[in-house]
C-alpha cells in the first residue's frame, strides 16, 4: 500500500523572515506565520546584526512583506 497524505504535517508554524536595511540582507529571524507588523518591527530592531547598522542613523522608512521580509531605510 501507498502512505495515505497527511495534509497537516505540511502545515508551518515557524517561517524564516529577511531583515534588510536600506536593502541589503544583514540579518534572519524566525518568526510566526502572520506575525503582526508590531512584533516584526521589535524582533528586527532588537537583533544585534541590525542594530550595528542604525547606529546614530534615523529610520526614514519601515517595510514588512507578510511573511517574507523586512526592509528598514535609514
Amino acid at each position: 500500500k501507498w502512505p495515505a497524505h497527511n495534509p497537516s504535517i505540511l502545515i508551518q508554524d515557524e517561517i524564516t523572515i529577511i531583515v534588510q536595511v536600506n536593502g541589503k540582507v544583514r540579518s534572519r529571524l524566525k518568526a510566526g506565520v502572520n506575525s503582526p507588523e508590531a512584533a516584526l518591527k521589535e524582533a528586527a530592531f532588537s537583533d544585534e546584526a541590525v542594530k550595528k547598522w542604525l547606529e546614530g542613523r534615523p529610520v526614514k522608512n519601515f517595510i514588512v512583506v507578510p511573511n517574507k521580509l523586512v526592509n528598514i531605510v535609514v
